[in-house]
C-alpha cells in the first residue's frame, strides 16, 4: 500500500470517527478562511491598481480591522500614510466637523 494511500484511509478514518458537531465547526471555520482570502485578494487588486474605494470595517474587537487598513494604507502612501487615512471609533464624537 503506497504512503499516500496509508495517509488517505487514516483522513477517513478520521472523520468517520469524528464528533458531528466538531465537523459542523470546522466546515463554518473553512468557509469563514475562504471568504476571508477572497477579500484579501480583492484588497490587494486595489493596491496594484493604486485605487481605493472608501471602506467601512465592521466586526468584534481584536479581529484586525485596525490593523488591516493600517497595513494597506504603509504599502499604498508609503511614510504619509497618516494624511490618507481617518479612523474613528465608536467612542470618538463624530460629528461633521470631525469628518
Amino acid at each position: 500500500m503506497t504512503e499516500d494511500r496509508m495517509k488517505t484511509e487514516k483522513i477517513c478514518l478520521l472523520w468517520k470517527n469524528t464528533d458531528q458537531t466538531l465537523l459542523m465547526i470546522l466546515f463554518r471555520i473553512l468557509i469563514s478562511l475562504i471568504q476571508v482570502s477572497r477579500a484579501i485578494i480583492k484588497v490587494k487588486k486595489f493596491i496594484e491598481l493604486k485605487k481605493l474605494p472608501h471602506l467601512l470595517f465592521h466586526g468584534p474587537p481584536g479581529t484586525g480591522k485596525t490593523s488591516s487598513i493600517l497595513a494597506v494604507a504603509k504599502d499604498m502612501f508609503g511614510t504619509g500614510y497618516k494624511n490618507n487615512i481617518l479612523e474613528l471609533n465608536a467612542s470618538d464624537d463624530r460629528g461633521i466637523d470631525v469628518v
